[in-house]
């Protein structure tokens, strides 16, 4: 309590007239310690390890609370606890629109929706629960985009309608050896008719209902055996309950909704980050608990980890409201209740700031006054950051409180043996590249004997081996924006190559020329084209 009212004393927008003395009900002093150290995983595993001398001292798994600012910041805890064996629980109320499976349901949904667009449909087909074998998948891909330019057609037909049409299934599928292997991939296209089908002629909800079922994702949660749960995954069937009852309140809101009108909304709630919260579920109460510092609000625990404690974390976050006050919101009124003149716009940004920090330094409030007994505050000086490594500073509400109360933990007490940890993860987790099966690499070899290599291939194998597989070799669909940056690419280079051949300039209508001629090699439908050319 001490501690935290250190802290909350800095905010300059409280009730005055409010008199708030928090006293704890407990008279013996707790631990309020800081730990700091050089990298996320010795941050994660020195709490894991301290949460296993907690736990072998007696100290039950359910009064120790891991709190972090944000969902994604609890993946490296998970990591470490689950190398140690710790059972855990991460606490329910995120938002379901930022989780893999809700994802994979949503871009299935919006294929549904719309089954000609070729990424979206590559993208679900590779999805495990839909039965697809990732060659066959590879393999549609390359065959289309190389019938295409066997045939010299400037345009592509979506796969979608080549799997959908019997002519285009026997005369370009089965030329390059994918005939035989079809019959699932054709079924799949059946499939995403019949679903549209459905999803016209039954209400959304029930319609939702039926394709879990069919598309056998409700199956793999009911026998999950991997599960700690036991043989259902109860986390994954909690995340569908909690989009089908969203779905249903949709539908209370508007009897008529259809497919694409909730897709829309789910959308526009995505843009502007609008969360779907996760439903409660009952848990087994004896494990460590995971949450973010706004999901703890009125829990309290004995020993309290809050972790990550960073700035730009843990206030210095940058503004993200998404909807801001007109400038003439917010007026400033004197004792004589007139109006006082000064600049709006820039008064209100410091407004803003000040609102935001101090919202920061309430939720800090909250995690502190969530502990009974001990406070550990934990950070470290560097986390990776898509795929870059970032150097942080402590969070400036580290000085804010009393510097009697808060002491420096002993950061070496398992130096040695977290060095061990970490290396065991990384040589468990070191990335081998796996096996071709015989099917596979025959199948490769007859792409390679028709490959060209280029600069730019060339620089997507130095970069990602993976990568240059996939864009390369196999020529499967991408994002627009990836084929505009990669076709540019490939003109300057061709540009370049006839500028030292020619030793002249090429003129701009030369260049416009190398540029159809690269667009062209890409595998697109027609408006793809038309669009990607007047940006190019």
């Amino acid at each position: 309590i001490d501690v935290a009212r250190s802290v909350i004393k800095n905010n300059l927008s409280q009730l005055t007239d409010i008199k708030k003395k928090f006293v704890s009900a407990k008279t013996d002093k707790g631990l309020v310690e800081k730990y700091s150290f050089e990298t996320s995983e010795e941050e994660s595993f020195y709490i894991a390890k301290k949460v296993e001398e907690l736990l072998k001292k007696g100290e039950k798994a359910s009064e120790i609370a891991l709190l972090y600012r944000d969902n994604k910041d609890s993946s490296d805890l998970m990591t470490a606890l689950n190398t140690l064996n710790i059972p855990f629980s991460i606490e329910a109320g995120e938002n379901i629109l930022e989780t893999e499976l809700i994802i994979k349901i949503i871009n299935l949904l919006e294929l549904i929706n719309n089954p000609y667009d070729d990424l979206k449909f590559f993208t679900v087909a590779s999805y495990s629960f839909l039965g697809l074998k990732t060659l066959d998948v590879l393999k549609l891909g390359y065959s289309a985009d190389f019938i295409l330019k066997k045939t010299n057609i400037k345009v592509k037909r979506a796969i979608f309608d080549i799997l959908t049409n019997k002519k285009d299934q026997e005369t370009q599928l089965s030329l390059d050896g994918l005939g035989s292997e079809r019959d699932a991939l054709e079924k799949f296209a059946a499939k995403l008719v019949d679903w549209k089908t459905l999803s016209v002629n039954k209400k959304l909800s029930e319609f939702f209902a039926t394709l879990v079922r069919d598309s056998n994702l409700l199956s793999l949660v009911l026998k999950d055996n991997k599960s700690k749960e036991g043989s259902i995954d109860v986390t994954s069937l909690n995340l569908l309950n909690s989009l089908y009852e969203e779905i249903k309140k949709f539908e209370d809101s508007n009897p008529e909704i259809t497919l694409e009108s909730f897709l829309s909304d789910i959308a526009l709630m995505r843009e502007h980050g609008i969360a779907i919260k996760e439903k409660e579920m009952s848990l087994d109460k004896e494990k460590v608990r995971l949450m973010t510092a706004h999901r703890s609000k009125g829990l309290e625990f004995d020993h309290v980890f809050i972790t990550k404690f960073v700035d730009k974390k843990w206030g210095g976050r940058s503004d993200r409201v998404k909807i801001k006050f007109p400038s003439n919101f917010l007026k400033l009124v004197n004792n004589e209740e007139k109006e006082a003149s000064f600049d709006i716009d820039e008064d209100l940004k410091d407004m803003e700031k000040i609102r935001s920090l101090e919202d920061e330094r309430r939720l800090f409030y909250v995690a502190l006054t969530r502990a009974r007994k001990n406070i550990y505050i934990t950070y470290s000086k560097k986390y990776i950051s898509y795929l870059s490594e970032k150097e942080c500073m402590e969070s400036k509400f580290l000085d804010e409180i009393d510097q009697k109360i808060l002491s420096i933990g002993d950061t070496k007490k398992y130096e040695s043996e977290i060095k061990n940890l970490i290396n065991t993860k990384l040589t468990i987790s070191s990335f081998t590249s796996p096996e071709l099966s015989v099917t596979e690499n025959l199948f490769i070899d007859k792409v390679l004997s028709r490959f060209k290599l280029n600069v730019s291939a060339l620089n997507n194998y130095l970069k990602c081996g993976y990568k240059f597989k996939l864009n390369n070799i196999l020529s499967l669909p991408r994002a627009k924006s990836q084929v505009l940056g990669s076709v540019i690419h490939l003109t300057l280079e061709h540009f370049f190559k006839l500028f030292k051949e020619t030793h002249k300039v090429p003129s701009e209508s030369e260049l416009i020329n190398i540029f159809e001629k690269d667009l062209i090699e890409e595998y697109l439908k027609a408006e793809e084209y038309e669009d990607i050319r007047d940006k190019g």
